[in-house]
Protein backbone atom coordinates (compact mmCIF):
# COMPACT_ATOMS: atom_id res chain seq x y z
CA UNK A 1 0.00 0.00 0.00
CA UNK A 2 1.38 2.97 -1.33
CA UNK A 3 -0.74 5.61 0.26
CA UNK A 4 -0.44 4.98 3.70
CA UNK A 5 3.42 5.27 3.41
CA UNK A 6 3.31 8.30 1.41
CA UNK A 7 1.02 9.79 4.31
CA UNK A 8 3.55 8.30 7.04
CA UNK A 9 6.58 9.61 5.41
CA UNK A 10 4.57 13.44 4.82
CA UNK A 11 3.74 12.92 8.98
CA UNK A 12 7.45 12.21 9.59
CA UNK A 13 8.88 15.03 7.47
CA UNK A 14 6.87 17.02 9.99
CA UNK A 15 3.71 17.85 7.99
CA UNK A 16 0.32 18.26 10.41
CA UNK A 17 -1.36 14.49 10.64
CA UNK A 18 -4.30 15.97 9.93
CA UNK A 19 -2.70 17.39 6.32
CA UNK A 20 -0.68 14.23 5.62
CA UNK A 21 -3.96 12.50 5.05
CA UNK A 22 -5.76 15.79 3.09
CA UNK A 23 -2.64 15.51 0.94
CA UNK A 24 -2.43 12.05 0.18
CA UNK A 25 -5.68 11.02 -0.23
CA UNK A 26 -7.52 14.18 -1.78
CA UNK A 27 -7.49 13.34 -5.45
CA UNK A 28 -7.86 9.90 -4.66
CA UNK A 29 -11.76 10.28 -3.26
CA UNK A 30 -12.02 12.50 -6.72
CA UNK A 31 -11.07 15.74 -5.17
CA UNK A 32 -9.38 18.22 -7.99
CA UNK A 33 -5.68 19.95 -6.74
CA UNK A 34 -7.63 23.21 -5.39
CA UNK A 35 -10.22 21.02 -3.03
CA UNK A 36 -7.11 19.22 -1.92
CA UNK A 37 -5.86 21.98 -1.15
CA UNK A 38 -8.34 24.19 0.44
CA UNK A 39 -9.19 21.20 2.84
CA UNK A 40 -5.49 20.71 3.81
CA UNK A 41 -5.27 24.59 4.60
CA UNK A 42 -8.65 24.37 7.28
CA UNK A 43 -6.37 21.91 9.54
CA UNK A 44 -4.13 24.24 10.83
CA UNK A 45 -2.84 22.35 13.88
CA UNK A 46 -5.63 23.56 16.19
CA UNK A 47 -7.52 20.37 15.28
CA UNK A 48 -5.39 17.24 17.11
CA UNK A 49 -3.04 19.51 18.99
CA UNK A 50 -5.65 18.90 22.18
CA UNK A 51 -8.39 17.08 23.81
CA UNK A 52 -10.41 15.27 20.99
CA UNK A 53 -10.26 13.53 17.83
CA UNK A 54 -6.80 12.50 16.66
CA UNK A 55 -5.92 14.77 14.04
CA UNK A 56 -5.36 12.03 11.47
CA UNK A 57 -8.82 11.16 12.11
CA UNK A 58 -10.11 14.54 11.83
CA UNK A 59 -8.40 14.75 8.19
CA UNK A 60 -10.42 11.52 7.04
CA UNK A 61 -13.70 12.55 7.85
CA UNK A 62 -13.41 16.28 6.17
CA UNK A 63 -12.16 13.87 3.02
CA UNK A 64 -15.31 11.68 3.53
CA UNK A 65 -17.86 14.13 4.20
CA UNK A 66 -16.46 15.57 0.63
CA UNK A 67 -16.95 11.78 -1.08
CA UNK A 68 -20.80 11.38 -1.28
CA UNK A 69 -20.10 8.31 -3.62
CA UNK A 70 -18.62 6.21 -1.05
CA UNK A 71 -22.15 6.24 0.90
CA UNK A 72 -24.42 8.15 3.38
CA UNK A 73 -22.51 6.63 6.33
CA UNK A 74 -19.14 6.76 5.28
CA UNK A 75 -17.80 8.90 7.86
CA UNK A 76 -19.05 6.73 10.62
CA UNK A 77 -18.10 3.54 8.70
CA UNK A 78 -14.80 4.97 9.25
CA UNK A 79 -14.54 5.88 12.63
CA UNK A 80 -16.28 2.21 13.54
CA UNK A 81 -13.38 0.66 11.79
CA UNK A 82 -10.26 2.79 13.19
CA UNK A 83 -12.21 2.17 16.74
CA UNK A 84 -11.83 -1.53 16.41
CA UNK A 85 -8.26 -1.34 15.46
CA UNK A 86 -7.12 1.03 18.53
CA UNK A 87 -10.07 1.14 20.56
CA UNK A 88 -10.81 4.75 19.98
CA UNK A 89 -9.82 7.95 17.91
CA UNK A 90 -9.60 10.18 20.61
CA UNK A 91 -6.45 11.64 20.65
CA UNK A 92 -6.10 11.60 24.84
CA UNK A 93 -6.77 7.87 24.96
CA UNK A 94 -4.99 7.10 21.65
CA UNK A 95 -1.63 8.65 23.25
CA UNK A 96 -2.38 8.00 26.63
CA UNK A 97 -1.86 11.38 27.81
CA UNK A 98 -3.94 13.97 28.90
CA UNK A 99 -3.65 16.84 25.68
CA UNK A 100 -6.32 19.39 27.55
CA UNK A 101 -3.11 22.37 28.38
CA UNK A 102 -0.06 23.81 26.31
CA UNK A 103 1.49 22.04 29.41
CA UNK A 104 0.07 18.33 28.56
CA UNK A 105 1.33 18.98 25.07
CA UNK A 106 4.63 20.16 26.05
CA UNK A 107 5.03 16.68 27.68
CA UNK A 108 3.64 14.62 25.50
CA UNK A 109 6.26 16.33 22.84
CA UNK A 110 9.13 15.79 25.61
CA UNK A 111 8.08 12.02 25.75
CA UNK A 112 8.46 11.47 22.36
CA UNK A 113 4.90 10.43 22.03
CA UNK A 114 3.88 11.86 19.17
CA UNK A 115 7.00 10.43 17.32
CA UNK A 116 6.64 6.88 18.95
CA UNK A 117 2.61 6.71 18.54
CA UNK A 118 0.99 9.19 15.91
CA UNK A 119 2.83 7.72 12.82
CA UNK A 120 1.17 4.08 13.40
CA UNK A 121 -2.45 5.92 13.60
CA UNK A 122 -1.73 8.22 10.14
CA UNK A 123 -0.66 4.92 8.74
CA UNK A 124 -3.70 3.37 10.18
CA UNK A 125 -5.54 6.26 9.01
CA UNK A 126 -4.66 5.79 5.24
CA UNK A 127 -5.18 2.03 5.51
CA UNK A 128 -9.07 2.54 6.44
CA UNK A 129 -9.17 4.52 3.85
CA UNK A 130 -7.92 2.31 1.58
CA UNK A 131 -10.16 -0.54 2.72
CA UNK A 132 -12.86 1.82 1.50
CA UNK A 133 -12.00 3.00 -1.29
Amino acid sequence: MARPDDAERLFRKGVHCGRSIVLTYGAALGLDENAVLDAASTISGEIGHGPGRCGAIEGACLLLSRAPALGANRVQHFIDRFSIRFGSVDCETLLGHSMGTREDRAEVRSEGLIEDRCPEFVRATGEVLEEML
